[in-house]
């Protein structure tokens, strides 16, 4: 090889080296030519995942030949419609914007079965209440003549029938320890307490007061109780019941904190005390009202549902006093949200989110439809919630523009509740009011 070979070899490396390094860099920085505009654009990724596995992606109607969980690259900044499908899943849509620099993260996307709702109770349903066991409910059903209490088995649809009353049966204390307490109408003094897991299991509570509302567990062994304005605790074993505090309009069991309300006619006061009612210490002072809800997080923060008034009052620890904040009006009932301080409320159309670190509220819906009642899908950014007569999803994403509404269930009443195992329970509208359920995801 000559010189010049040489030479023109060594130079044209020299200039390779320059023209390609820098065009290599760009690329591995996620620079991209975007031949429309005939420019060099920073691109962004997608990162995809969803519950289930295995969705097939579509990105403006193109088929990315990937599943999730994946993350797309090179994306160019703009708009975009996701599609994601999976058979024997509604698919899943939305529209969200694309930004240079900036990942968009998608998680926690729900893929809800494509299914039929199955008939688990075939009676007319007067009541139910969870129990402390995932696969068991108790249901109050009515029969010609008498009221039966039954435990049902939400893995094989069977029911167990607990005891048999003539009139109606309600329950007076929702089921803890595997027991619960109910009482009849027709008879006087009629409280006694089930055993939840035997059948023809029950004893007569002959002491307790007819007037006696609002039992709540304290322990195995103890219940609360309101008994004409008074606070009053009940000890099963001693067959016993004490009164203290008077003048007590409403009272809350959180943990080994008991929470009560006092009023006079003119102004409520808050306290807190302990299991045993030895100690009370005043929290706040509030407009007079006979309807509060209590709805606590585990930081201890309190949030009072006035459903007199439609307002809710924010009561947060703050070193050794507490703060009182009216943060709405107009809404009919909230909670917390799991894993994060945020606290859903809603009312006849609306449903909003509170923040209590930024004072702010962000509308997530409005509705046309009387809304019924909203929950939290487990512990994931979904609602559930039931307007008019069907059930719909509505995910809390934070990376599109708008709020996403899924159908879940058309012909049901306002109630359902959620099991651990993502089974949705409901009651059809008509008046048999049989119990349903329907596999989320």
């Amino acid at each position: 090889m000559t010189r010049n070979n040489r030479r023109f070899l060594y130079l044209s490396f020299i200039l390779f080296f320059f023209v390609i390094a820098p065009i290599l860099v760009l690329y591995s920085s996620g620079y991209r030519l975007d031949w429309a505009h005939r420019r060099l654009i920073k691109t962004s990724v997608i990162n995809l995942n969803t519950r289930p596995k295995g969705a097939e992606i579509w990105l403006n109607g193109v088929n990315q030949e990937k599943k999730t969980p994946t993350i797309l690259t090179g994306i160019f900044p703009g708009t975009y419609d996701i599609k994601l499908v999976k058979d024997g899943f509604l698919p899943w849509q939305n529209t969200i914007t694309v930004r240079t620099s900036r990942a968009s993260v998608l998680y926690s996307i729900i893929l809800f079965r494509n299914t039929t709702s199955q008939l688990l109770v075939n009676e007319n349903i007067i009541q139910l209440k969870n129990t402390s066991n995932n696969d068991q409910l108790l249901a109050i059903t009515k029969q010609d003549t008498t009221t039966e209490l039954k435990r049902l088995n939400l893995r094989d649809g069977s029911a167990t029938t607990l005891v048999t009353r003539p009139g109606t049966i309600t329950i007076e204390a929702d089921p803890q320890y595997d027991q619960v307490v109910i009482s009849q109408s027709e008879v006087d003094s009629s409280f006694e307490l089930v055993k939840t897991n035997q059948a023809d299991s029950s004893m007569p509570l002959t002491y307790l007061p007819e007037e006696i509302t609002n039992l709540q567990w304290l322990n195995h062994d103890t219940l609360l109780g309101q008994n004409s304005g008074q606070l009053c605790q009940v000890q099963l074993t001693k067959n016993t019941v004490s009164c203290s505090q008077k003048n007590v309009s409403q009272f809350f069991v959180r943990g080994m904190d008991v929470y009560y309300l006092t009023n006079d006619g003119q102004t409520s006061y808050l306290y807190r005390s302990t299991s045993a009612l030895e100690t009370n210490q005043p929290l706040s002072r509030l407009p007079s009202s006979n309807n509060y809800t209590l709805l606590s997080t585990e930081n201890k923060h309190l949030i009072l549902a006035d459903g007199d008034a439609h307002e809710f009052y924010l009561i947060e620890p703050q070193d050794s006093t507490f703060r009182q904040t009216k943060i709405n009006n107009a809404a009919k009932d909230g909670f917390w949200l799991k894993n994060v301080e945020q606290f859903i409320y809603y009312n006849d159309n609306e449903i909003w989110r509170y923040d209590p670190k930024t004072a702010e509220h962000r509308l997530l819906q409005r509705v046309s439809d009387p809304i019924h009642y909203v929950t939290q899908l487990v512990d994931l950014p979904y609602l559930i919630f039931s307007r008019a007569d069907r059930i719909e999803a509505l995910e809390l994403s934070e990376y599109a523009p708008t709020y996403t509404i899924i159908p879940l269930v058309t012909n049901a009443r306002g109630w359902f509740t959620l099991t651990t195992d993502n089974l949705l329970l409901y009651q059809e509208t008509n008046e048999r009011a049989r119990l349903w359920s329907r596999l989320l995801f």
